[in-house]
């Protein structure tokens, strides 16, 4: 039965891009164990008239100018499978190989072009109160935070064209003449105004639910207009398994038959995209799994030396990027929602905390230093040689900024960096493995 607790819902997305922007892309889907507060909206840029000069004083109408589609994911105890999904979509491309028997690997690097790929993330809300379906959606920005006693954390934030597909619909139609305590729903067509907020696929005249019960759930409001104009909220009482729905209600009094009656119901889906995935489970990440190179040479795909002495000294390291993902509306489209998500300029900072043990990052920031960074993740085994991984390169790397601080009344030096363009290299790579075949394909 229905039940509004958050834990019940999900959010699932697909890991292939989507062929192209807004068209949905029902492969490939990956649903985790997000943390509280994770799902997608619409932004809707909607006004009234209270500032024009309509001959009354106060507000007589809203419209609405259009809609982008907006979200946050985060996940407490973080693993590869949304660290790789993650850097995939921000960074824009993705090269996938197999290693061993059941290992992946997974070469993500930074697209030039900045029409970015775009995914289509899907959710549900509650135990079925809804389903919703969100069409062109991008990865505007991340944060993985790495911290001393800590699960690993890792969260994006969502921008979106805005295009979108609900299970509910709000139907009409009149009942049958002459009258009985049965109507029929009416077939119901997906307008084409431009809207975008359909029902994506649904057997629209269908209610959803395999049995009576459920399907008498999922029907959230029914009224019938009387002769003298007012609408009148009736009882359902049967909905047959059939297509179209049939429904039985206690019929009020004054009805002759063939009255109006609106519908407010969950639909039933015939492309199953209202279907979830299964959880996906791969073992979560911590602290003592993450290691940090400094100063190693890049060759384009891998570092070489450098120092980990940091590793016995460091707090923790958040790595932060920004896409500022920009969505525009096309003239000529008729649509509410937009039609392109472009890239706008990716910047990517790391905040870095150490024990302040000696006075490097001091002697490099008076020196307007730069350095190379390596951040390397290993969790749990695949198979013998193999290791859930993630492995964060930058080949050259500024101070921005440079505190002293304390933890546990220890000192710590911490400190703003920001990833710098290599002429060479660009701003590096990401690579993962774990046994996900594709990302991005």
């Amino acid at each position: 039965m229905k039940n509004n607790m958050e834990k019940l819902g999900g959010v699932w997305l697909s890991r292939t891009a989507e062929t192209a922007q807004g068209t949905y892309q029902a492969s490939n889907l990956m649903r985790l164990p997000w943390g509280s507060g994770s799902r997608l909206a619409l932004d809707r840029a909607r006004s009234d008239d209270r500032d024009r000069i309509t001959g009354v004083e106060g507000p007589t109408l809203i419209n609405e100018l259009n809609r982008r589609s907006r979200g946050s994911l985060s996940m407490d105890a973080g693993v590869i499978d949304f660290i790789t999904f993650i850097s995939s979509f921000f960074y824009g491309a993705c090269t996938n190989s197999s290693l061993g028997s059941y290992t992946k690997k997974h070469i993500i690097s930074p697209l030039a072009s900045i029409d970015m790929p775009t995914f289509t993330a899907y959710q549900k809300l509650g135990n079925a109160i809804f389903y919703e379906r969100f069409d062109g959606c991008g990865v505007n920005s991340f944060d993985l935070e790495i911290s001393k006693d800590d699960w690993i954390k890792a969260s994006c934030d969502i921008a979106g064209l805005g295009k979108s597909s609900v299970s509910y619909i709000k139907a009409a139609g009149n009942i049958s003449n002459p009258l009985d305590a049965t109507l029929t729903l009416s077939e119901y067509t997906e307008s084409e105004d431009g809207s975008g907020r359909g029902c994506g696929g649904a057997t629209s005249d269908v209610v959803s639910g395999a049995t009576d019960a459920e399907r008498l759930a999922n029907i959230y409001k029914l009224e019938i207009q009387k002769a003298d104009g007012t609408w009148v909220e009736v009882t359902p009482t049967a909905c047959e398994a059939a297509n179209p729905s049939i429904i039985t209600f206690n019929v009020p009094m004054g009805l002759t038959g063939g009255e109006p009656y609106r519908i407010h119901y969950n639909a039933a889906s015939a492309d199953s995209w209202q279907t979830a995935p299964a959880l996906t489970q791969e073992s979560p990440l911590k602290l003592s799994q993450a290691s940090l190179l400094i100063n190693g040479l890049y060759d384009g795909s891998a570092f070489f030396g450098g120092s980990d002495s940091i590793d016995l000294h460091w707090n923790g390291v958040t790595i932060h990027g920004e896409n500022n993902l920009i969505i525009k509306d096309m003239p000529g489209s008729g649509k509410i929602y937009g039609s392109s998500l472009k890239r706008g300029q990716r910047i990517i900072t790391i905040k870095l905390s150490k024990q302040m043990r000696d006075t490097i990052l001091h002697a490099d920031i008076d020196a307007n230093a730069t350095l190379s960074l390596q951040v390397d993740i290993i969790g749990a085994l695949i198979e013998p040689g193999y290791h859930y991984e993630a492995n964060f390169m930058f080949p050259l790397v500024g101070i921005s900024g440079l505190n002293v601080g304390a933890d546990d009344k220890y000192l710590t030096e911490d400190g703003d960096l920001i990833v710098l363009e290599d002429p060479t290299h660009g701003f590096g790579n990401v690579v993962t493995t774990n046994k996900t075949t594709n990302y991005l394909a």
